[in-house]
């Protein structure tokens, strides 16, 4: 068990507070306020941009919070449809369970074909960010691609009880 102690810091008279976000988070969300009853004004998001290759398993680096580049291919059985670990290799093989945090679960982005992805912390699609009203969001991206520029388009903006 980590515990984890956000402490948020105010610029400008804003409260910004970094939300957990990590190889690990489908959804990231941003309390409305702290726990002394502060209200929340900024969520600040960090990503990771990188580059996987489908049906593969990476090793997860939980000092550091990234995705070592140390991988274990996975085949998909045509009679369960199930992800098995491919015979050759060694990482995140049949004996790490499919839903454990040392590995990363494997991708099979369209079902089928062997390719490579851009990943946005270790995940395509990228986590869910949920956020509250009047809440400015800020998001600090590392790109790890080696030659790639990128852009990020957003889908999915819910707007809850907005109507």
């Amino acid at each position: 068990t980590v515990l984890m102690v956000f402490v948020p810091l105010q610029v400008f008279g804003q409260v910004i507070y970094k939300v957990p976000c990590d190889y690990s988070t489908p959804s990231c969300e941003c309390p409305l306020q702290l726990e002394n009853g502060t209200r929340i004004e900024v969520c600040e998001f960090e990503f990771e941009i990188t580059l996987h290759n489908t049906f593969t398993r990476y090793r997860v680096n939980t000092e550091n919070d990234q995705v070592d580049y140390v991988g274990r291919l996975w085949i998909i059985n045509n009679q369960t449809g199930e992800f098995e670990p491919h015979p050759f290799g060694s990482a995140c093989n049949a004996s790490v369970p499919i839903n454990s945090t040392e590995c990363t679960e494997p991708f099979a982005v369209d079902g089928y074909t062997f390719r490579t992805f851009i990943a946005i912390n270790g995940r395509i699609p990228g986590p869910t960010l949920i956020v509250n009203y009047n809440q400015i969001i800020s998001v600090n991206i590392d790109n790890r691609l080696t030659d790639d520029i990128v852009s990020i388009h957003w889908h999915g903006l819910d707007q809850r009880k907005t109507n």
